[in-house]
């Protein structure tokens, strides 16, 4: 990787937010809110602006970093496992929409076996994240729900980003 050394931190910072436009604008999205949070700050200082440990890439992880530590001060220990939490922000999301997401597709969501999928949404209902109902139309089919007080818990975590971040509207 080769040093950028010219620009302030907010251009170079930009330039590391316009690499993830290819993925999407919520994936560009979120890596200029992780830019932004304290100390990825893309303010033109002397420590921001050199390239070494504190170039745009380091403030971006640092960013992940802070994040992750922020959801694991939030949320139960349960939704810190990366294929846990995929499927808790698929339910979140899907709840928000109003959309109802049964068993098989929320692991394959997950990206995950359909075996592995299963015994960690069973464990997520055992310990009252998320909760099963049985579609009233096809009794082979469920749907699974995160449970209201882990979306209470969630929406705490997310206003974090909407009111410290000005997270956009859609």
């Amino acid at each position: 990787m080769t040093k950028q050394k010219n620009g302030t931190a907010p251009e170079r910072a930009g330039g590391v937010v316009s690499r993830f436009r290819k993925a999407g604008p919520d994936l560009e999205y979120l890596a200029a809110i992780l830019l932004t949070l304290p100390g990825n700050g893309g303010g033109d200082t002397a420590e921001a602006s050199s390239e070494g440990a504190t170039g745009p890439m380091a403030r971006l992880l640092a960013g992940m970093q802070a994040a992750q530590a922020l959801r694991a001060a939030t949320l139960p220990p349960s939704c810190l496992n990366d294929t846990n939490w995929a499927m808790i922000v698929e339910l979140m999301l899907a709840s928000l929409q109003g959309r109802r997401v049964s068993l098989s597709r929320l692991g394959a969501g997950a990206s995950v076996p359909y075996t592995t999928a299963l015994s960690r949404i069973r464990a997520l209902i055992d310990e009252g994240l998320l909760r099963g109902v049985p579609d009233p139309l096809d009794r082979r089919r469920t749907y699974i729900e995160i449970s209201p007080g882990l979306a209470g818990q969630i929406e705490a975590y997310l206003s974090h980003f909407v009111r410290e971040k000005g997270v956009r509207s859609a």
